[in-house]
């Protein structure tokens, strides 16, 4: 498997995948009317123009020329010295394979080489599944917020 920073040609398939896991993991959490608006055709250009960025980026995962998922990361806008992360996304069917571990490890050295202090990513309650891969990988909780109308809470590693 390689981890690699998305380009533009890559965006296509990512904010398919984007919307797609978004529908799918938070359906019954987020309200239906936050959740219609999370279509293709409103991500993809904020996707690519996302990489253009300064200190923005996209790690996919592939094996071969297949798409598995992706790790979108910016500057942490609250935090002075830290990468947030912005959205973690597997296809399916590669959902509990190490992947998204792979993907933050991954971060967490390109956070360090850039000269970071930590990376903090923020979970909406209900998303048990990704609270408990941060947590498992070491994160700390921070404090709870309301987000898209439901309480999340900020995790964060210290690096």
């Amino acid at each position: 498997m390689e981890i690699r920073l998305l380009i533009e040609k890559d965006i296509d398939e990512m904010a398919k995948l984007y919307v797609k896991s978004w529908r799918a993991t938070y359906n019954g959490i987020i309200p239906a009317k936050i959740l219609d608006t999370i279509t293709v055709e409103k991500f993809n250009p904020i996707w690519k123009n996302y990489i253009t960025k300064d200190n923005n980026g996209i790690f996919g995962a592939f094996e071969g020329d297949i798409f598995l998922g992706f790790g979108a990361f910016t500057p942490d806008k609250n935090m002075e010295s830290t990468l947030y992360l912005d959205s973690l996304h597997m296809k399916d069917e590669y959902k509990g394979k190490g992947i998204g571990t792979k993907i933050i490890n991954q971060l967490k050295d390109y956070a360090r080489e850039k000269g970071y202090k930590g990376i903090s990513v923020s979970v909406m309650c209900g998303n048990d599944r990704a609270k408990n891969l941060y947590t498992k990988l070491g994160a700390i909780h921070l404090n709870y917020y309301t987000g898209y109308e439901i309480q999340c809470e900020k995790l964060y590693w210290e690096l």
